[in-house]
């Protein structure tokens, strides 16, 4: 007995060596959900299902420990709650890139951040380092001054402390090769599509939807001046729903969306978003740049026609599936809006794509990519 008792301790003792401890910053886990928090949300619940054998551990800040959890925790995922308040943190990171080491209850093997920049600081680890754009280099004037400053000095300083690069889409790779020139190989890990499942649109009072952070980026001004623009029979039927979470400059999108009748939600919770995604008859997206585009996607897992802008990225993740626009032309942001929402022959047309392009945003596939580069040497 006692040999086999021995036996069991050796190998529980080699398996615990084998089992891997990853940490990620797990700060857009723990704030109302946008797109890098669906993007990691996503991938990391993907990522959960395909390897149970090793530990991960999201961090956050000891003022987010009552927020919000974008993932449940589960045997092979909890939260670490550092012992100090973010923005003190985040204070002291742009002065001193202070580490948090001593902080962590395991030793990192891996440490993933998913939100451009290596922070909250890990100095041991293999670090895999995600950038979603380069807009905080090419369009400047959509991008807060003190996040411009944090981005365009943190961005590089987080890509030479990387082992991995990864991006959204193979937009944002040549981008990033062009402006950046890193050293090291970049992986695109796609966002993930929800499973395709029509939703229900709601008949009762129906909407025409926008789902984004609320900053200049997002060109709402467009969509207000488009909306405004439709039929006056159009306007009638259907209500301008926007959602999302206040983000720069958003005092001054307010004040344009005071002259449009609209619903603004305000930070919905993942249940929240998702009924409004489902009961949507229109999805209007018109960018002025983006990585990759998951609410767009959203919507066309629900069968919901899209309408967004030729931006690359935004071309990329929605292909013949969507409608795309220029921008900046209202005019035609409101005729596709229409054409859309008075045309079945229009809906079926792009409906022919939808399901091939859902399946290049499978969550399998990108949770192997992910596994392989925690994995590598």
């Amino acid at each position: 007995m006692g040999y086999r008792t021995r036996g069991l301790n050796q190998a529980n003792l080699s398996m615990a060596q084998n089992r891997l401890t990853i940490y990620i910053d797990g700060r857009c886990l723990l704030r109302p959900r946008d797109g890098v928090g669906t993007y990691t949300m996503s991938l990391l619940e993907a990522v959960l299902n395909a390897d149970k054998k090793n530990n991960y551990i999201a961090l956050g800040f000891s003022d987010q420990k009552h927020n919000e959890r974008l993932v449940a925790e589960r045997d092979n995922f909890h939260y670490h709650f550092l012992p100090i308040p973010r923005r003190l943190y985040m204070g002291l990171f742009r002065i001193w890139q202070s580490p948090i080491d001593r902080f962590l209850p395991h030793k990192p093997d891996a440490v993933w951040y998913p939100d451009f920049v290596a922070a909250p600081l890990i100095r041991t680890g293999k670090k895999i380092l995600t950038i979603h754009d380069l807009t905080f280099i090419h369009d400047s004037e959509v991008v807060e001054s003190k996040n411009l400053r944090y981005l365009r000095r943190f961005v590089p300083w987080s890509i030479n402390r990387s082992d991995e690069l990864v991006t959204v889409s193979e937009t944002v790779k040549h981008d990033i090769i062009h402006n950046l020139a890193p050293t090291k190989q970049i992986t695109v890990v796609y966002p993930i599509a929800p499973p395709e499942k029509p939703g229900i649109p709601n008949v009762n009072s129906p909407y025409i939807l926008f789902v984004g952070t609320l900053e200049p980026r997002k060109n709402v001004e467009t969509i207000l001046k488009a909306y405004e623009a439709l039929p006056t029979p159009l306007q009638k039927k259907y209500k301008l729903v926007l959602a999302g979470r206040r983000g720069w400059n958003s005092d001054e999108i307010f004040k344009q969306m005071k002259r449009v009748p609209h619903t603004w939600v305000d930070g919905p919770t993942t249940p929240e978003l998702n009924k409004l995604y489902d009961g949507a008859s229109l999805f209007v997206f018109p960018s002025l740049r983006e990585g990759f585009g998951i609410s767009p996607i959203e919507e066309l897992a629900r069968h919901v026609p899209v309408v967004t802008s030729t931006d690359s990225a935004l071309i990329e993740a929605t292909g013949k599936a969507a409608l795309h626009i220029a921008a900046a032309d209202h005019q035609k942001l409101s005729e596709a809006m229409r054409d859309l929402l008075t045309s079945n022959q229009l809906r079926d047309s792009l409906g022919k794509y939808r399901t091939a392009q859902l399946k290049k945003f499978d969550g399998t596939n990108a949770a192997q990519r992910f596994i392989e580069l925690i994995r590598a040497h």
